[in-house]
């Protein structure tokens, strides 16, 4: 409430930039929580409390005006001059007193209840501010991380989905020529009678190589198991999304509840103050 409170905008929850590709109504659930805390801190602005000490000081000043005008009217009674009219003095003596009396018990009253009434009003809303904004704080923070970790949840079963198809699926090594019963830089002789005994290669040649096996590490979990960290994480994460958006409704309903009873006592401090000054000019 105080006069050089200057408005300014409330900035948003930072969505990063995963999560508006996976939930894009994550921006808009998030662009809610500066107009909920932008009303609350809009009331700060009103100087209601600078507003009723200058009606406090207007009222005690116009109290002392009425009280020494009402002065020279009994001084005036006094000086033989009006020795006959003191009759028609009185009166206006007696007005300007209860002038003086009326904007006196004004100032008073300013004092004793509107301006207690707005320093009450005034921690009451900076409580509120605090509270409303540690609670979306709490919700957005809360819901950021169940995203975060449903993320890290994907990406942990991605790669150990992708690693048990290349242990399943290794890519094939070019194959190689069969040996060769000939050896290498012998011809065989010619003719239609003559034969040769092909040179065999040597056993341990004929031996097939065994294929390369990877053994799996203690970090390439079962796809299974990671699956079902990833439903559970998913489970929760729903059930934490609806939290979120129930919650969310319901600090919606407070601020506005709490606008309207703003909005009364406001009210009742007008009106009271309101009662105060009619009854001055009831004479």
């Amino acid at each position: 409430m105080p006069h050089d409170v200057k408005p300014h905008k409330v900035k948003p929850h930072k969505v990063p930039p995963e999560h508006r590709e996976l939930w894009p109504y994550s921006v808009e659930q998030f662009s809610k929580t500066p107009i909920l805390l932008a009303r609350i801190k809009a009331w700060r602005g009103v100087d209601l409390l600078g507003f009723f000490n200058t009606i406090h000081t207007l009222e005690t000043t116009y109290a002392k005006e009425y009280q020494r005008i009402g002065k020279v009217f009994e001084e005036t009674r006094d000086v033989e001059v009006f020795a006959g009219a003191n009759d028609l003095l009185k009166p206006l003596q007696q007005c300007f007193q209860k002038l003086a009396m009326e904007h006196q018990n004004a100032g008073q009253f300013v004092t004793e209840e509107s301006v207690k009434k707005l320093q009450l009003l005034k921690e009451e809303l900076g409580k509120k501010m605090k509270h409303f904004k540690s609670e979306l704080d709490r919700l957005c923070s809360d819901i950021t991380k169940d995203r975060n970790e449903t993320v890290s949840s994907i990406a942990t079963h991605e790669k150990t989905s992708a690693r048990r198809a290349a242990i399943q699926h290794p890519q094939s090594s070019p194959s190689t020529s069969a040996p060769s019963l000939i050896v290498a830089g012998s011809e065989p002789e010619s003719g239609p009678f003559t034969t040769s005994a092909p040179s065999l290669p040597h056993p341990a040649s004929r031996i097939a190589r065994p294929a390369t096996v990877t053994v799996p590490t203690k970090s390439q979990v079962d796809p299974w198991l990671t699956e079902r960290v990833l439903y559970a994480q998913l489970r929760r994460m729903v059930a934490s999304e609806n939290g979120f958006q129930s919650r969310m409704v319901e600090v919606q309903r407070e601020v506005m509840k709490f606008d309207v009873e703003v909005v009364e006592a406001v009210k009742a401090v007008l009106e009271d103050f309101g009662g105060v000054r009619v009854a001055q000019w009831r004479l």
